[in-house]
Order: structure tokens, then C-alpha cells, then sequence
């Protein structure tokens, strides 16, 4: 368990895009500069909606102009990331 004084509270929103092509599931991953693998997402920025904020963070990857959202729900996850060296 981690001590609480070293948590930091963060809100991000994102998208996860895919298609289907020849009866299988396609899926949008982005490889960032630091190595890892994640699906495009993002922290709020004042006065945004989460919906906005998902928008705003995939056409910043990628030249999106046009998406449809399936099933749009908040999913609650709690993401413990360790600076390592």
C-alpha cells in the first residue's frame, strides 16, 4: 500500500478506436517517445467535457475528422505508474 501524501489524483480521457476488417477486430494503439504503448487519451483542460477531451487528445494523434461513439460509459481504473530508473 502506498502511503497517501505521495498520491496524486489525475483525471485523463481517451478513446478507444478500432474497426473490423475480415471478421477480426483492429485496434488504435499509439507508440510514444518514451516506449510505451497506450490508447490516445489525455488529462481536461479547463472548462472541457470528457467527451471534448477524448475528441481534442485523438485528433492531436491522429487526423481524425469524423468518429462515432458506441456505448459511451465511465469506467473507473486505478493506474499505479512508478518512476524507475
Amino acid at each position: 500500500m502506498l502511503n497517501n501524501s505521495n498520491t496524486t489524483k489525475e483525471k485523463s480521457c481517451g478513446t478507444i478506436v478500432y474497426h473490423k476488417k475480415n471478421d477480426k477486430y483492429e485496434f488504435l494503439l499509439l507508440h510514444y517517445p518514451e516506449g510505451h504503448w497506450d490508447f490516445p487519451k489525455g488529462h481536461i483542460e479547463t472548462g472541457e467535457t470528457e467527451i471534448e477531451t477524448a475528441l481534442r487528445e485523438l485528433s492531436y494523434d491522429r487526423a481524425y475528422e469524423k468518429v462515432t461513439f458506441k456505448n459511451a460509459k465511465e469506467i473507473l481504473k486505478k493506474a499505479f505508474e512508478f518512476l524507475t530508473r
